[in-house]
């Protein structure tokens, strides 16, 4: 009787060391999401889709609530549009899943099979769209669709709905990737762009050169 006493009181001990080793890990991961250039990233927990022999999924991109024009119709920075496909500046944009026959990323592949799409011309003036979380905001991150994300070529936009002076706005916000400090934003015209376009968000943090 008292060994099972013993060994019972043995497990709940070594409960509460496990519970308090997950609280150190997460008190050391606050510190580290407070460095200037180390930010906390949560990938959706969503199951892998399979894509074409390239990778590419047939499906929307982005919400609809981001679609549309930024920066207005005349010099638009970013076009999200049903039927017409998401566009960066010339660049297509695509949501990989996992490439056809395997259980990789475009970017995962061998180096020589990169290498034979890259003489093909295959993934040219396209970017992949993958998701971060980042302090309670999602993002998109854009970048080429054979190297890993998050690189600092990188481009990391995001879609929120903003006050200024009581009145509402759709605003895209684009940032360094690695900090996810804002670097441009973008309205729904040309017009409000231009006004708008050093307006500083409160719950938005900004790059030095903005």
């Amino acid at each position: 009787m008292k060994k099972a006493k013993l060994i019972k009181l043995i497990s709940l001990a070594a409960i509460f060391l496990g519970i308090g080793s997950i609280g150190l890990a997460a008190s050391a991961g606050d510190v580290n999401a407070s460095s200037e250039d180390e930010t906390v990233l949560t990938p959706p927990e969503v199951a892998v889709e399979t894509g074409n022999e390239y990778g590419v999924l047939k499906k929307d991109v982005f919400p609809k609530s981001w679609k549309g024009y930024w920066g207005g119709k005349s010099d638009y920075r970013y076009i999200i549009r049903e039927g017409f496909g998401d566009i960066c500046g010339n660049c297509t944009i695509v949501e990989y899943g996992y490439v056809k026959g395997t259980h990789n990323y475009p970017w995962q592949m061998p180096e020589e099979w990169k290498k034979r799409c890259e003489e093909k011309r295959l993934y040219l003036h396209t970017f992949r769209r993958t998701w971060v979380s980042n302090a309670g905001i999602t993002w998109a991150i854009l970048g080429y669709p054979l190297s890993e994300p998050i690189q600092k070529d990188d481009i990391a936009i995001t879609c929120r709905t903003e006050t200024i002076k009581g009145k509402k706005y759709r605003v895209m916000f684009e940032a360094n990737p690695k900090n996810f400090r804002v670097t441009s934003q973008y309205f729904r015209t040309k017009k409000l762009t231009k006004k708008y376009a050093h307006h500083q968000f409160k719950n938005m943090e900004y790059s030095a050169k903005f």
